[in-house]
């Protein structure tokens, strides 16, 4: 199969037109007055700040100076520029990339220092590729070639096919694990903490890199004796050269007992993969379980989340004319980014990588996005509660599939006892994850759909106590939901100083998706509702909600 470039062109020229996607950067405007609004409302009062920290890296022709968040750039360098004959180090050119391509700390900046590629095969009889190929070939290769005299053998990994990424190539590593490669690797990494690279208030983040089949050199530890040693004493080589500041270190691996090694070395992970949304559903080590309900809880106690670590994720798959063999048609990807962002943020991450091609896919979430990264409940601009359901394994790879319930951010909703909800608004995928191999391990196949709202007569929210800590406060509700004809009004009821307060905003009936705003001056959220802060129901019969948020107005 040949893919011609003028016809992929063509395909991103048209798809361009589409309504649901952007070029340029926008956010939703705050208001200060009980409203709705049709769809979704990303907006936070003026004055909200991105957390220390955190940052967001975006194509730089897609957004301008009113893009809110820390953006984050990079500076990806390799073994071979930084040794190029050995013995002999060429650290000075990293602290200049370092300085420059930061602004002088303008920037966050993440660090990549690849060490393991030989070679990238390609296949022209499969594809036609840019003239820029061989130049981007000759970058994949890091590893050092003064190596090839120490007769290390070579890996070759699996070829990437068409239906993957629409690029047909191979990666042939380093043995990694061969003692000629190892200890000389270890050198390096101990000359880059000697030169003060790492310590840099410049760097922001820094990739420790292992071996994989992709450009990336993402991957994880074997179970294999001797490469389980070779994984542990890289991390530990990486940990002892950063010092203190092994908190910047990713350890770019999802497998547990690699995220605790790394944890117990001081270091923080990063994932790349959060556009399918349901992985990790499972994952302590990541802090990230469910409870015996089938909610989506997170434990606050772990280092990386406790300690505000590295930990980061990547939503960048949305390249016009390449991504819909891996996800899709098109017109799944606005639910899919958004599941994504909100997963992210779930997961309590303070980077994030955003789209890289040539279109933001919703602006005013990208925006909401990078002031919400990074932040703890106490800084937090907002707690929210995404209301969905999706099913997974019980167990990776294995089990009955079981309902996985909300995304939520510091406010939760939970059913009880005249608060039972179900969920609705069933939404397809694009692609059965299922099938898609080891990336498809928590997914179930057939099951390729996630419900998009949950339904009740009444439900109830809870409200982190440590939110909003010392008495009433005021706040803003926002309460996106489906307007159904059945609910009659939307009724919000909420305890303040003087009593509880109701608010209501009438029904249309339409099925439409708005946003209601509701603002209380002295909002008390002491459970008064059956053990809820705050209830919303609908005067004639089932609300059907599918975002909610508590947003501070006494922003600092």
């Amino acid at each position: 199969m040949r893919i011609l470039l003028g016809v992929l062109a063509m395909v991103s020229a048209a798809c361009a037109d589409l309504p649901q996607f952007h070029t340029s950067f926008f956010m939703d405007e705050w208001r200060s007055t009980n409203d709705v609004v049709e769809g979704w409302d990303w907006s936070l009062p003026p004055g909200t700040k991105p957390a220390e920290g955190s940052a967001l890296s975006v194509a730089s022709d897609l957004v301008d100076e009113s893009f809110p968040g820390r953006l984050m750039r990079k500076v990806n360098t390799s073994w071979k520029e930084i040794e190029p004959v050995e013995g002999e180090f060429a650290i000075d050119r990293i602290r200049e990339l370092v300085l420059e391509n930061s602004e002088h700390g303008k920037y966050a900046l993440e660090l990549h220092v690849r060490a393991s590629v030989w070679d990238m095969r390609m296949f022209p009889e499969e594809a036609e590729y840019p003239e820029t190929w061989p130049a981007h070939i000759e970058e994949t290769r890091t590893a050092p070639r003064w190596l090839d005299k120490y007769n290390i053998p070579r890996v070759e990994m699996k070829k990437f096919g068409l239906n993957k990424i629409g690029t047909p190539f191979q990666i042939v590593n380093m043995d990694v694990t061969h003692p000629d490669y190892h200890s000389r690797y270890i050198r390096m990494v101990k000359k880059l903490g000697e030169s003060g690279v790492l310590a840099m208030p410049e760097v922001s983040y820094i990739f420790v890199h292992y071996f994989s089949g992709s450009r990336g050199e993402e991957g994880q530890s074997s179970d294999e004796p001797r490469s389980r040693q070779v994984y542990l004493e890289r991390l530990r080589a990486w940990a002892e050269s950063a010092g203190e500041h092994a908190g910047k270190l990713c350890a770019i691996s999802h497998k547990p007992d690699d995220v605790e090694a790394a944890v117990e070395l001081g270091m923080g992970q990063r994932n790349g993969f959060v556009e399918m949304y349901l992985l990790h559903c499972n994952n302590r080590a990541l802090g990230q379980s469910m409870d015996a309900d089938g909610y989506l809880v997170v434990d606050e106690e772990n280092p990386i989340i406790k300690e505000n670590r590295a930990s980061g994720d990547e939503n960048e798959e949305y390249a016009l004319g390449t991504h819909e063999r891996r996800f899709g048609p098109v017109e799944f990807w606005p639910h899919r980014y958004r599941e994504a962002m909100l997963r992210s943020l779930q997961m309590r991450r303070n980077f994030l990588w955003a789209e890289n091609g040539s279109i933001l896919v919703d602006p005013p979430l990208l925006g909401f996005t990078a002031l919400e990264l990074g932040h703890s409940v106490e800084t937090a601009p907002d707690a929210w509660c995404r209301l969905r359901e999706s099913y997974v394994k019980k167990e990776l790879w294995t089990g009955p599939p079981v309902a996985v319930k909300n995304f939520e951010r510091w406010l939760c909703q939970r059913d009880r006892k005249g608060y039972e909800t179900v969920p609705v608004r069933k939404m397809m995928h694009g692609r059965d994850f299922a099938e898609y191999g080891s990336l498809g391990r928590e997914y179930v196949k057939g099951k390729n759909f996630d419900f998009s709202a949950r339904k009740g007569r009444r439900i109830g929210f809870e409200v982190d106590d440590r939110f909003l800590p010392g008495g009433p406060g005021p706040v803003a509700v926002k309460i996106t939901y489906y307007d159904e004809p059945a609910a009659g009004s939307l009724i919000l009821k909420c305890s303040t100083g003087s009593g509880v307060q109701t608010r209501t905003v009438d029904g249309r009936g339409d099925g439409e998706l708005r946003t209601a705003t509701f603002f209380v001056d002295e909002a008390v959220l002491d459970g008064v509702f059956d053990g809820f802060d705050f209830a919303v129901e609908g005067s004639a019969g089932d609300v059907t909600l599918a975002f909610v948020r508590v947003v501070k107005l006494d922003v600092k």
